[in-house]
């Protein structure tokens, strides 16, 4: 990540305040800031199993805490979670994270996961994808998937997320949005554009070099994800 990149991160521990002055921290700040405690994180968890763990710990904590208020008003709250990805020096790994904590991983002769609604275009993949599918047909049967799911259920609908990773990337090289607006203009002819520029304003904004150039670089950051 771009030493300028700007996100939001969610501490383990620690007040509102010390979450907002992170915002802008440059991406090593952030990483010592998060791993000076020696607590185990998402930055310095050294395999996708402890990723997943970490996840599990966080799903029991919040049913702990907030269960038996939500039980109180007869609300059976759960919640799954697929989370996947790859850590440099381990193969891409796949997991299931259940609402009460304990997790699966995905393996060879069970090499997806779908979660929700999956009676209608689950047997679309199982027909389809194995091993040795390819990573492009993967992808389409996955999109046509969903769209079976949609054409039967309607309370499942736009937009789709679609993220495709391959293994040994270590970055996303394509993503898309499957909205609503894609009935109406197709997205080559859409394009990115910065608002005047430079400046949000008529005067303009004072920026220093350094941040003009992180700007042209999140730009071309987007594009690539959006267009590939």
């Amino acid at each position: 990540a771009s030493k300028f990149e700007t996100d939001l991160i969610s501490f383990a521990k620690g007040s509102a305040a010390e979450l907002l002055s992170a915002v802008l921290l440059p991406s090593e700040t952030r990483f010592a800031l998060l791993t000076a405690d020696g607590q185990l994180h998402l930055w310095n968890a050294e395999s996708m199993f402890e990723i997943a763990r970490l996840l599990g710990d966080a799903v029991r904590e919040v049913k702990e805490r907030d269960g038996p208020y939500m039980m109180q008003n007869n609300i059976d709250a759960h919640a799954n979670f697929l989370v996947g990805g790859q850590i440099k020096g381990e193969s891409p790994r796949l997991f299931d994270v259940y609402s009460e904590g304990n997790f699966i991983e995905a393996t060879p002769e069970t090499c997806y996961f779908q979660i929700g609604e999956s009676k209608y275009g689950k047997p679309v993949i199982d027909r389809v994808v194995n091993r040795s599918t390819s990573l492009t047909d993967a992808t389409k049967c996955t999109l046509v998937s969903f769209d079976s799911t949609m054409r039967s259920n309607i309370s499942v609908g736009l937009p789709i997320d679609l993220l495709v990773y391959a293994t040994d990337q270590l970055t996303v090289r394509l993503k898309r949005r499957i909205d609503e607006a894609s009935k109406y203009i197709a997205l080559d002819q859409l394009c990115l554009s910065p608002q005047c520029g430079f400046a949000s304003t008529e005067e303009g904004n004072v920026l220093a070099e350094d941040e003009q150039w992180a700007k042209l670089s999140r730009i071309v950051e987007v594009a690539k994800e959006v267009w590939g």
